[in-house]
Order: C-alpha cells, then structure tokens, then sequence
C-alpha cells in the first residue's frame, strides 16, 4: 500500500501516542503527524507504524556537523509502548533500507523519550546507541547573585561582535570533544560554520555572555528565546521555554565554577523573561556534558539514537 494511504491511521495514531506520551512525561511536547506523502515506506506492526523517511545532507548544510550525509530516520507512533513493536519496525526497515551511502556516511536515526521504557536493549542489539540528549531544566523564580557568582578571578560580561574569534575558537574545541565521544564531525566546512554561528551569538544582544580572565575569553554561553528556537522548544510541554544552544568552557577553564556562574547567567535571564522551562542538546556519551548539566538540575527529555553505516 503507498505511504498516502495511511494518511487517517497516522492521524489516529499520532493522537494516541501523544496521549500515552503526557501520561509517561508530562513534560513532553507532542509530536507532530508525520509526513506520509514524503515518506520512503509506512512500517506496520501490531497496531503501530514506523515511517521512514530519507534525507541527504550536504557538507553546505549546518546540520553536517552533527548527522551523516545520509540520513534514514524512523518515527514510531504507537498509543500501546513502543518496545514491544520497535524491533520488529527497525528490521523491516533493514530489509528494505537498501545499500548504505558509498563513504559510510549514512545513519540509521530514532528519537524516543528518554524515559520509553525497554527500548533500549532492542536499540543495542541492532548497533543503535545514544549519540545526544536533550535536556529539560524547569526554571525556578529569579535568584539573586551570590558571592561566589560574583568575585574570583574570572568576570562575566555581555558578548559583542568582537568576540566572535574567541568565540569560535571555543566552539570548535567543544565540538571536537563532542566527537571524540561520538557526537557529530568534523567537516571541511566545520571552521566556517562555527564561525557563522559565533557571530549569530555575539550579535544577539543580551542573550549571550562571555567568561574571561585576565581580559582573555575562556567561556561563553547563549540562550535563544521562544520565537528564535521555536524548532528546539517544542520539545517541551512547558511554554513559553528558552533555548541553551551554546555553551563551551576552554579545557583549561573547567572545574574550577567558570561553566556554572555563565549557566547560572543563562538562568536568571530565563526567569526574567518568563520562561518557564530550558532546553539544550548536548552529547550522550561525553561524560563532561552529562555530568556537568545533570548538576545544574537539568535531566534527559528525548535521546537520539543512532546507528553509523
């Protein structure tokens, strides 16, 4: 049957799995109905579907930092669990999937909830593992400075255009331990495209800081409001909600409370402007990102799974 005919089931399907979704996790979004006519295949099992769609990225494309050139992605709506049924959706999806990219830049891509329960045996046996997370912070009322925030050798001040060196310096050392912890690569354009996003940051003005020390920068963080990160946000059932899209520490910086005074920047500046939730991505396996934002009462909202080759 073609994917167009699935068009009221994935409806139908898509609102029962959004109801068992904010009974797992009130704090979860809603997912919108997918794309059925832009599908390579609709995947049925036991009351469930997986549809498959297939996208190409090219190294001119901002997301090659973070996915493979070839990308197949499987979404699951199920108004039951999805353990039960996603083994069977991802071996179909195998069969039919067809030879990978010529490189070995390809990807096999699930996002799940990171609280779906059993879904993660089912992922490990057929090679998918966590690549990155996004996180949920609820945001507390404003809490004044203290002063641990405010003395020591490292200042914080607003980002300016003048920044943007220093800035992307720190990005691209953030984004090559992310993928040394298997999150993203490095591409000819990486330098470019960090770049261009350190200069989106130090342009948005009274929503990125800088952390220096002896007039050096040595961190940077950056929020997106609602409106800006609209396509990040939706992640949440809290609105409105704010976007953490950067943050980086130099190496040499780290431990010693540089990242958690320009967090708690982040922090208070949502609380102002009345959000009531934050999100941020960062890498699932790097044991310095997931430390770090767990201590800062940030906890996992939906995981991305993925399989190379």
């Amino acid at each position: 049957m073609s994917p167009s005919a699935y068009h009221r089931d994935v409806a139908a399907l898509t609102a029962a799995h959004n109801r068992r979704l904010s009974s797992l996790d009130p704090d979860l979004g809603p997912v919108p109905v997918p794309d059925v006519d832009g599908a390579r295949a609709v995947l049925v099992a036991r009351g469930a579907v997986g549809i498959w769609s297939h996208q190409e990225v090219h190294d001119a494309d901002l997301s090659a930092l973070w996915g493979g050139r070839s990308q197949d992605l499987l979404a699951v709506r199920s108004g039951h669990g999805i353990a039960p049924v996603l083994g069977c959706l991802l071996d179909q999806l195998d069969l039919i999937r067809g030879t990978a990219a010529p490189d070995g830049d390809a990807e096999v891509v699930v996002r799940l909830p990171a609280l779906e329960p059993g879904v993660a045996p089912v992922l490990l046996e057929r090679g998918l593992r966590p690549v990155s997370q996004t996180a949920l912070l609820r945001v507390a009322p404003e809490v004044p400075a203290t002063e641990e925030d405010a003395v020591g050798t490292v200042g914080t001040r607003a980002a300016t255009p003048d920044d943007v060196d220093a800035v992307a310096a720190l990005l691209r050392e953030m984004h090559e331990s992310d993928v040394a912890w298997g999150s993203g690569y490095l591409r000819p354009t990486t330098a470019s495209y960090l770049r261009r996003l350190a200069e989106e940051a130090c342009a948005r003005d009274g929503w990125t800081w800088i952390a220096e020390e002896g007039g050096a920068p040595i961190g940077v963080v950056s929020l997106q409001g609602a409106e800006e990160a609209a396509w990040a946000t939706g992640a949440t059932s809290l609105q409105p909600a704010h976007y953490l899209g950067l943050m980086a520490v130099t190496a040499t910086a780290r431990r010693h409370g540089t990242g958690r005074r320009l967090v708690a920047l982040a922090h208070r500046a949502a609380a102002e402007r009345g959000a009531r939730a934050i999100v941020l991505d960062h890498a699932a396996l790097s044991p310095l990102s997931a430390t770090f934002w767990h201590r800062r009462g940030y906890r996992p909202l939906w995981t991305t799974w993925v399989r190379r080759g």
